[in-house]
């Protein structure tokens, strides 16, 4: 096997003297070889955005150790930090897959202790590395708020109840005050009656037949016909009454009115 570690080939090839045999003399099988890796000169600073990377700013972390230290840090700095990967045995240097240093993907303006951590891996390393090497004290400005239009806003959020209030019932008048203004609007009907008492009655004119009978009819209907709006019904429920009782009061109007004239037609000839 070769020293390197990686994938590699292995040739398998199978002979016989025997010519009875038959089938595949050779094959080849992927085999991957793995080594062990250290890490070595881990250091690590915060450094001003115009300082020089030197070892008076910068600590030194062994393997799997932790910083002793919190590092403190603000936006205005920038962190360095720098460390070799070796294979264990030969010493040699290794560029893994994966190498970083994983601090946080967003910290959203909120200070505070954060740990930072090295994360190595790769396929021919035999045991990745996962090494919390250092805490940091994080002083950030606050996070801007994003201010979003409230057409784009989606809120799963239970909405508050809508109570609807309806508008307090107007004050009503006192019954004194009711009683006079019916009073009022009944009075020409008792002027009415009170006038035909005092001239006559006059039947004499009217012709006695069937539509007579249905004009005066339908005519009290008419005015049962308000009453009954005035108590119970609506507007649209009184028209399609209306229409009814109007035509045929209409009708049988005007067929009284042609009697009375042909009556007095035929007197005057």
């Amino acid at each position: 096997m070769p020293d390197a570690p990686g994938f590699y080939n292995l040739a398998v090839k199978v002979e016989s003297s025997d010519k009875r045999l038959v089938g595949l003399t050779s094959s080849s099988v992927l085999v991957k070889q793995s080594d062990e890796v250290k890490v070595e000169d881990l250091k690590v600073g915060a450094l001003e955005r115009d300082d020089v990377v030197s070892g008076a700013n910068l600590v030194s972390v062994a393997q799997f150790s932790k910083h002793g230290k919190v590092i403190p840090a603000d936006h205005t700095k920038r962190l360095y930090i720098s460390f070799s990967v070796k294979r264990k045995v030969s010493g040699t240097l290794v560029q893994p897959h994966q190498n970083l240093a994983k601090a946080h993907k967003d910290f959203e303006g909120v200070s505070g202790s954060y740990t930072a951590y090295l994360i190595i891996g790769d396929a021919t390393i035999r045991a990745p590395m996962n090494w919390p090497f250092a805490d940091f004290m994080l002083t950030l400005p606050p996070a801007p708020v994003e201010v979003v239009p409230k057409s784009q806003r989606i809120n799963y959020d239970v909405l508050p109840e809508i109570k609807h209030l309806f508008r307090q019932p107007e004050k009503r008048p006192p019954t004194i005050v009711s009683d006079a203004f019916t009073l009022i609007c009944l009075a020409p009907l008792l002027l009415l009656l009170v006038l035909w008492f005092r001239i006559g009655l006059n039947f004499g004119n009217m012709p006695l037949s069937l539509w007579t009978l249905i004009f005066h009819g339908s005519l009290t209907a008419l005015f049962a016909l308000y009453f009954v709006f005035w108590l119970q019904l609506n507007m649209f429920e009184t028209l399609k009454y209306l229409a009814v009782v109007g035509g045929l009061t209409y009708l049988a109007g005007n067929r009284v009115l042609r009697a009375i004239a042909d009556k007095r037609k035929s007197k005057s000839e």
